[in-house]
């Protein structure tokens, strides 16, 4: 039997994208977005984060942040596949190493239950979150003074 409608557990694909990585001159700007099997949900933000791994967890706070409220339970689905096996770290795997406060505060959602994070190969997020990124950068930004 195949289970639809609300009941469904929801599939939500998370991307991370960081413009400005590969040019010293440019800014570094986080955006983070996710995307429902369906494209009934879908989000986007920008974040600070410097760094891939961390750019990618915060993605996939944003989707259970975000979404937490509104799905009874679902599973995130992430492309970045070290990103994912920490997220599922259990225990005592948790407190070796130094771990961001992205990572703390995802470990302190992930253990309210409900979301699994796994990983993928090819992420349909991927492809919205470029679009995305691609039509804020390309509005023209207003600066405080230029009224």
């Amino acid at each position: 039997m195949r289970i639809s409608g609300p009941f469904r557990k929801k599939n939500i694909y998370v991307d991370a994208k960081i413009t400005g990585m590969h040019s010293e001159s440019m800014e570094r700007t986080a955006y983070v977005g996710f995307i429902s099997e369906d494209d009934s949900l879908h989000d986007a933000a920008a974040v600070a984060a410097s760094e891939t791994d961390e750019a990618e967890a915060s993605a996939i706070l944003f989707a259970i942040k975000t979404l937490r409220r509104r799905l009874r339970s679902f599973t995130v689905i992430c492309d970045h596949e070290s990103v994912v096996q920490k997220a599922n770290w259990k225990g005592k795997a948790r407190s070796s190493g130094k771990n961001s406060q992205v990572f703390l505060d995802l470990w302190r959602e992930l253990d309210e239950g409900s979301v699994v994070v796994q990983p993928l190969k090819t992420n349909p997020a991927h492809r919205f979150l470029n679009k995305w990124v691609k039509e804020r950068e390309s509005k023209p930004q207003v600066k405080i003074g230029d009224e």
